[in-house]
C-alpha cells in the first residue's frame, strides 16, 4: 500500500500553514508528502524549507469579467488537471487533501479521474467557491467552523490545525493582568493592514499618560518608519516590526490583540485564549472574515468592529472599556478557550487514516 499523501495548498498562509501542520503530523505517522502548490504563492518559500517535493499547478483565478471566465477557466483547469494527473501517476498517493483556493479545482478533479480518495478542509466560516464545488465528490469534508457546510455524514467539524509552537505557548491566565498598562498586540497579517496604521495610534493617544497602553505593532514592509513616527509623536511605548518571528512570544506578551479576522488568526487566538478586537478585512471573498469574527464575538470571545464603523473614536471607546474594567478581558479569554479546537490537527489526521483504511 502506498504511504504517499498529496496535499493541495497554495496562495495565502491561511491555506498553506494549516496544510503544513497536517503534513508534519502525517509524516510523524510514517507517511510521505508530495505538495501541489500555486505559482508564486507563499508555499513556494515555506514548503521547500521542510523538504517536501513541491510542484506548482497552473490554475486560473476567476476574474470579474464573466466572458473571460467562460473562455479562460476551462482551458486553465484542464492544463492544471493534466499536470496534477502526471504527478499522481508518478507518486501514486493513497489520499489527496485539498486545503481550498483556486488551485484545488484542477487537483481535485485529477484525483477523481485517477480514483484517489479526496478530503477537503475549509478554514473559514463561509466555505469558498472552490471547496463548495469539489465537496460534491469528497470522501470527507472537514471544516474549521460548524457553519461552513450543511450537516451531512461526510462533514466533520475539526477546527483549524494550529502551529505546534503556538500550541506550546502559555495559555492566557488571569494572573497575567497586573497593575501595569494594557499591552496591545496589533497583527496586520502577512501584508500588514494600512488601515490600522492611522486608527490605532490615534486611539491609543487619547488615553492619559498614566493609562496609555503599550503597543507591539506588525506592519507592512516599508511602513515601519512612518508608523513608528506616529506612535512616538504621541509618546506611546511601542515596538514596530514588519515581521514577527516568534508569534508565541508575542501572544505571551499581549493582554489584548487587535487584528483582522483571517482563519488562522482566529484559530490561534482561541488556542492561546487571548481576548481580541477583530476588524474584518472588508474586501474578503464572501465577507468571510466578518463571519469568522462573529463566531468569536457571538460567544463573548472577541469584539467585532467593522471597518466602516471603526474610526479613532470608536476604537478608543472599546479600548477604554477594557482598560476601565479588566474583568472583560478575563471573560473574553475564558470564552475564547472554550471555543478552541487544540486537537484539530490530530482530528484531521484521524479522518485521513479512516479514509485510507476504507479505500484499501
Amino acid at each position: 500500500m502506498s504511504k504517499v499523501i498529496a496535499i493541495i495548498a497554495g496562495g495565502t498562509g491561511g491555506h498553506v500553514i494549516p496544510g503544513l501542520s497536517i503534513a508534519k503530523a502525517l509524516t510523524d505517522k510514517g507517511y510521505e508528502i508530495v505538495w501541489l502548490g500555486s505559482e508564486g504563492g507563499i508555499d513556494e518559500k515555506l514548503v521547500p524549507k521542510v523538504g517536501y517535493p513541491r510542484f506548482p499547478i497552473p490554475a486560473y483565478r476567476l476574474s470579474k469579467n464573466k466572458l473571460t471566465n467562460i473562455f479562460q477557466a476551462p482551458i486553465s483547469i484542464r492544463k492544471g488537471m493534466n499536470v496534477a494527473r502526471d504527478i499522481f501517476r508518478r507518486y501514486q498517493p493513497c489520499l489527496v487533501i485539498s486545503m481550498g483556493s483556486y488551485i484545488s479545482i484542477p487537483g481535485a478533479l485529477a484525483a477523481r479521474i485517477e480514483g484517489i480518495p479526496l478530503i477537503i478542509h475549509e478554514q473559514n466560516a463561509i466555505a469558498g467557491r472552490a471547496n463548495k464545488f469539489i465537496s460534491r465528490f469528497a470522501s470527507r469534508i472537514l471544516s474549521a467552523f460548524p457553519s461552513a457546510f450543511q450537516t451531512s455524514k461526510r462533514v466533520f467539524y475539526t477546527g483549524n490545525p494550529v502551529r505546534e509552537a503556538i500550541l506550546q505557548a502559555p495559555i492566557y491566565s488571569e494572573d497575567k493582568l497586573d497593575n501595569d498598562r494594557l499591552k496591545i498586540l496589533v497583527i496586520g497579517g502577512s501584508q500588514g493592514a494600512r488601515f490600522f496604521n492611522e486608527v490605532i495610534p490615534g486611539a491609543v493617544a487619547r488615553f492619559s499618560v498614566s493609562k496609555r497602553p503599550k503597543v507591539w505593532h506588525q506592519v507592512r514592509l516599508g511602513d515601519e518608519n512612518e508608523v513608528l513616527s506616529r506612535y512616538r509623536n504621541h509618546n506611546i511605548d511601542v515596538k514596530v516590526q514588519n515581521f514577527i518571528e516568534d508569534m508565541a512570544d508575542a501572544y505571551q506578551w499581549a493582554d489584548l490583540v487587535i487584528a483582522r479576522a483571517g482563519a488562522m488568526t482566529v484559530a490561534e487566538l482561541t488556542a492561546v485564549g487571548l481576548p481580541s478586537i477583530l476588524i474584518p478585512f472588508p474586501h474578503a471573498k464572501d465577507n468571510h472574515q466578518f463571519f469568522n469574527a462573529q463566531s468569536l464575538s457571538k460567544q463573548g470571545a472577541a469584539i467585532t468592529l467593522e471597518q466602516h464603523r471603526c474610526d479613532v473614536g470608536a476604537l478608543y471607546e472599546e479600548l477604554q472599556r477594557v482598560v476601565d474594567d479588566p474583568s472583560l478581558l478575563i471573560k473574553m479569554s475564558k470564552a475564547a478557550k472554550e471555543l478552541a479546537k487544540r486537537e484539530a490537527t490530530q482530528e484531521v489526521v484521524n479522518r485521513c487514516i479512516e479514509v485510507i483504511s476504507v479505500s484499501t
